[in-house]
């Protein structure tokens, strides 16, 4: 598994965060509770919201449903590879990071006693050695 592989679930997690936010953005402009919607401009005069905004609304539930299956399965993965982690210390380093998205600051701080150069550091030399 790749630096890069470990890093997408937290891409994917802010990327069903930003489009949950969309949606509740366009769901409170349809139900008439927000006179604006940020990021639209506004034309002025009569528009059918409704019209216009349920397509994307529905092609935004779609797209999100997708991106929530796909994080669902990396996490799957993801949470197997490090299952089969045999050092504790790598595995708990490796969860804290992936799975509840913390930073090397924040690993650092729960390990106790680590700096965030030091378990970056265990984390690199444990994937090198998985390299080929």
């Amino acid at each position: 598994m790749t630096k890069e592989r470990l890093s997408q679930l937290a891409w994917l997690k802010l990327e069903i965060e930003e489009l949950t936010n969309r949606i509740r953005r366009i769901e409170s402009a349809l139900s008439g509770r927000a006179s604006r919607i940020n990021g639209m401009s506004w034309l002025g005069g009569t528009k059918d919201f409704m019209g216009d905004l349920a397509p994307q609304l529905c092609d935004l539930k779609d797209q999100l449903a997708r991106i929530r299956n796909t994080a669902m399965a990396e996490c799957t993965e993801l949470q197997s590879f490090i299952g089969e982690i045999d050092d504790s210390q790598v595995r708990l380093i490796f969860t804290l990071r992936y799975i509840d998205s913390l930073s090397w600051h924040q690993v650092a701080w729960r390990l106790g006693g680590n700096t965030s150069d030091s378990v970056r550091m265990t984390h690199n030399r444990y994937l090198a050695r998985l390299e080929p």
